[in-house]
Protein backbone atom coordinates (compact mmCIF):
# COMPACT_ATOMS: atom_id res chain seq x y z
CA UNK A 1 0.00 0.00 0.00
CA UNK A 2 2.89 2.69 0.40
CA UNK A 3 3.62 2.65 -3.04
CA UNK A 4 -0.17 3.36 -3.71
CA UNK A 5 0.16 6.19 -1.05
CA UNK A 6 3.40 7.69 -2.29
CA UNK A 7 1.97 8.13 -5.79
CA UNK A 8 -1.40 9.64 -4.21
CA UNK A 9 -3.01 7.20 -6.03
CA UNK A 10 -4.48 5.90 -2.44
CA UNK A 11 -7.76 7.33 -2.72
CA UNK A 12 -8.22 5.73 -6.31
CA UNK A 13 -10.85 2.98 -6.55
CA UNK A 14 -8.37 0.38 -7.43
CA UNK A 15 -6.15 1.59 -4.27
CA UNK A 16 -9.64 0.86 -2.31
CA UNK A 17 -10.24 -2.86 -3.91
CA UNK A 18 -6.63 -3.66 -3.23
CA UNK A 19 -7.01 -2.53 0.64
CA UNK A 20 -9.84 -4.57 0.82
CA UNK A 21 -7.89 -7.83 -0.88
CA UNK A 22 -5.40 -6.81 1.78
CA UNK A 23 -7.02 -6.30 4.75
CA UNK A 24 -10.24 -9.51 4.27
CA UNK A 25 -7.60 -12.12 6.10
CA UNK A 26 -7.19 -9.92 8.67
CA UNK A 27 -11.07 -9.22 9.28
CA UNK A 28 -11.52 -12.54 8.94
CA UNK A 29 -8.89 -13.73 12.23
CA UNK A 30 -12.00 -11.95 14.48
CA UNK A 31 -9.17 -9.47 15.71
CA UNK A 32 -11.01 -6.71 18.20
CA UNK A 33 -7.72 -3.84 17.31
CA UNK A 34 -5.59 -3.12 14.62
CA UNK A 35 -2.61 -1.50 14.86
CA UNK A 36 -1.60 0.40 11.28
CA UNK A 37 2.40 -0.17 11.73
CA UNK A 38 3.63 2.18 9.47
CA UNK A 39 2.80 6.06 9.06
CA UNK A 40 1.43 5.91 5.63
CA UNK A 41 -1.62 4.09 7.02
CA UNK A 42 -3.53 7.14 8.90
CA UNK A 43 -3.50 8.30 5.18
CA UNK A 44 -6.07 5.83 4.36
CA UNK A 45 -7.44 5.66 7.97
CA UNK A 46 -11.65 6.44 6.88
CA UNK A 47 -11.13 3.82 4.31
CA UNK A 48 -9.10 0.87 6.79
CA UNK A 49 -11.98 2.17 9.24
CA UNK A 50 -14.45 1.41 7.36
CA UNK A 51 -13.66 -1.88 5.83
CA UNK A 52 -12.70 -3.53 9.15
CA UNK A 53 -16.08 -2.38 10.57
CA UNK A 54 -17.28 -0.74 13.70
CA UNK A 55 -16.24 -4.02 15.30
CA UNK A 56 -12.70 -3.70 15.36
CA UNK A 57 -10.59 -0.83 16.46
CA UNK A 58 -8.50 0.53 14.33
CA UNK A 59 -5.07 2.27 15.90
CA UNK A 60 -2.72 4.60 14.34
CA UNK A 61 1.15 3.99 15.11
CA UNK A 62 2.10 7.15 15.19
CA UNK A 63 0.59 8.21 18.56
CA UNK A 64 1.92 4.94 20.38
CA UNK A 65 5.29 5.93 19.30
CA UNK A 66 4.63 9.85 20.10
CA UNK A 67 3.29 9.27 23.80
CA UNK A 68 5.69 6.40 24.69
CA UNK A 69 8.70 8.79 23.51
CA UNK A 70 6.79 10.82 25.33
CA UNK A 71 6.85 8.64 28.66
CA UNK A 72 10.27 7.50 27.97
CA UNK A 73 11.34 11.68 28.04
CA UNK A 74 9.87 12.35 30.99
CA UNK A 75 11.83 9.31 32.83
CA UNK A 76 14.79 10.45 31.07
CA UNK A 77 15.40 14.44 31.69
CA UNK A 78 18.94 14.01 30.54
CA UNK A 79 17.74 13.36 27.66
CA UNK A 80 14.96 16.11 27.27
CA UNK A 81 16.96 18.24 28.63
CA UNK A 82 19.49 17.90 25.45
CA UNK A 83 16.90 18.64 23.21
CA UNK A 84 16.88 22.13 21.08
CA UNK A 85 13.64 23.79 22.61
CA UNK A 86 14.01 26.62 19.53
CA UNK A 87 11.27 24.24 17.46
CA UNK A 88 13.71 24.34 13.96
CA UNK A 89 12.22 21.47 11.98
CA UNK A 90 14.60 19.64 9.39
CA UNK A 91 13.27 16.67 7.14
CA UNK A 92 14.94 13.72 5.50
CA UNK A 93 14.14 11.54 2.51
CA UNK A 94 15.46 8.97 1.12
CA UNK A 95 13.41 9.71 -2.09
CA UNK A 96 12.68 12.21 -3.99
CA UNK A 97 13.32 15.71 -1.96
CA UNK A 98 10.79 17.50 -4.48
CA UNK A 99 8.03 15.01 -4.33
CA UNK A 100 8.45 14.57 -0.65
CA UNK A 101 7.70 18.12 0.26
CA UNK A 102 4.44 18.34 -2.44
CA UNK A 103 2.80 15.13 -0.62
CA UNK A 104 3.51 16.50 3.08
CA UNK A 105 2.16 19.84 2.14
CA UNK A 106 -0.46 18.55 0.34
CA UNK A 107 -1.59 15.90 3.08
CA UNK A 108 -0.53 17.19 6.18
CA UNK A 109 -1.39 20.96 5.58
CA UNK A 110 1.96 22.44 6.29
CA UNK A 111 4.50 24.29 4.17
CA UNK A 112 8.08 22.93 4.73
CA UNK A 113 11.74 23.85 3.41
CA UNK A 114 13.02 21.32 0.82
CA UNK A 115 13.70 18.05 2.66
CA UNK A 116 17.98 16.63 2.62
CA UNK A 117 18.34 13.82 0.25
CA UNK A 118 20.13 10.80 2.57
CA UNK A 119 21.15 7.01 1.89
CA UNK A 120 20.76 4.73 4.58
CA UNK A 121 22.98 2.48 5.20
CA UNK A 122 22.47 -1.39 6.24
Amino acid sequence: MVPLIEEDWHKKPEAISILKKYLKPIKSTNIDTLILGCTHYPLMMKDIKRIMGKKITVVPSGEITAKSLENYLSRHSEIEQKLSKNRKRKFFTTDNPEKFKIFTEKHFGMKIPLPQKVELKG
